[in-house]
């Protein structure tokens, strides 16, 4: 049996950060994800990336499960909005729509939880924000959702002496990190 110290966590809610991965960026993934194999999903790191700093304490992720009867189905909801409106941002964001997507949220303890997988991708989708008044200001939120029949998964164990940290290929540049 396993013991889990929980007296000494602090736990913080939220999102720290959503890393946000085409399909065709995985270099290598379990065809089923569980706890236990989602540390070896590999990735590639894109040629292109761009680092955003989201609006505070926006990311919002949402999962449930339905029970049918083929098992379960996750319902997969996340989104958060950036301060920012640009043609590189429009750009980069319209490539992402022609794409199957898996995202891994961050937490504030430096724990990562995957959401879809190579074989069950989430979509991506975006808009602007246009805002009516001078001290709205624009911004733009990304959406990212599906119903698919993978579990999500946490990525790597932080504070486990044996946790093997989520590999990103060759180079240590995450692709979108916000």
């Amino acid at each position: 049996m396993n013991e889990v110290n929980v007296s000494r966590n602090e736990d913080l809610g939220g999102w720290f950060a959503i890393e946000i991965f085409a399909v065709d960026e995985i270099l290598n993934c379990p065809l089923v994800l569980t706890n236990k194999n989602a540390s070896k999903v590999e990735f590639i790191s894109p040629e292109e990336q761009l680092d955003f700093l989201p609006l505070g304490e926006n990311i919002v992720i949402r999962e449930s499960q339905k029970r049918g009867k083929n098992g379960f189905t996750y319902a997969i909801d996340a989104e958060f909005e950036i301060s920012v409106q640009s043609k590189l941002v429009d750009d980069y964001f319209h490539a992402y729509l022609n794409k199957k997507v898996v995202i891994i949220g961050v937490q504030h303890s430096g724990l990562k939880r995957m959401y879809g997988s190579e074989k069950f991708p989430l979509t991506f989708d975006y808009r602007h924000i246009n805002g009516t008044k001078a001290e709205d200001g624009q911004r733009m939120q990304v959406m990212v959702s599906g119903e698919v029949p993978q579990k999500p998964v946490y990525v790597d164990k932080t504070g486990d002496e044996n946790s093997t940290p989520l590999n990103y290929g060759l180079e240590s540049e995450l692709p979108l990190v916000l």
